[in-house]
């Protein structure tokens, strides 16, 4: 009574062998079942190197937009201390001055202006981070004899092409 069940992951067919006819006396045969498994879970989370891209791209926006949002209220008060003539420029006055904003125009305030930082933010950080994964994979990080060296060159290239694809 041995059963069969073919399964189809991704275009590929996967063959998963369960035998059912007598108890498991041999090691040897629940390793090859264990492993047929486990290579059709492998095969089932491997990505394409197009999804590999849209998902670096969308990692990538993702974590730059949200870094920029959570700054975006520091970012405000560091420029209007850059554009006024205050001296003596203090964390303290700073977070002053987020409060006077809070209190007379509301919380929203404190973001007034990021949509145009963020409309440049995003695709430098979705490009930079895709193209930095793309360059690791070109440059074979992995299997180099200087890893470090690398990393720096792909990450060097990364942030030239995101800087001259978005300005």
């Amino acid at each position: 009574m041995g059963k069969s069940v073919d399964k189809q992951l991704d275009g590929q067919a996967s063959d998963v062998i369960l035998k059912t006819e007598q108890p498991y006396s041999n090691q040897s045969e629940l390793k090859i079942v264990d492993q047929n498994i486990q290579g059709v879970n492998k095969k089932a989370h491997e990505l394409s190197n197009s999804g590999k891209i849209l998902t670096s791209l969308a990692a990538g926006g993702i974590a730059g937009g949200i870094a920029k949002t959570v700054i975006a209220p520091l970012d405000r008060s560091k420029i209007f201390f850059q554009t006024n003539e205050t001296r003596n420029y203090r964390f303290r006055y700073a977070l002053r001055w987020l409060k006077h904003g809070y209190r007379t125009e509301g919380l929203l305030s404190l973001w007034r202006g990021s949509t145009a930082t963020l409309a440049r933010i995003i695709p430098y950080s979705a490009i930079n981070f895709m193209s930095f994964e793309q360059y690791k994979k070109l440059l074979k990080v992995e299997e180099c004899w200087h890893p470090r060296l690398h990393r720096f060159i792909a990450g060097s290239l990364a942030g030239s092409t995101g800087q001259l694809l978005t300005y």
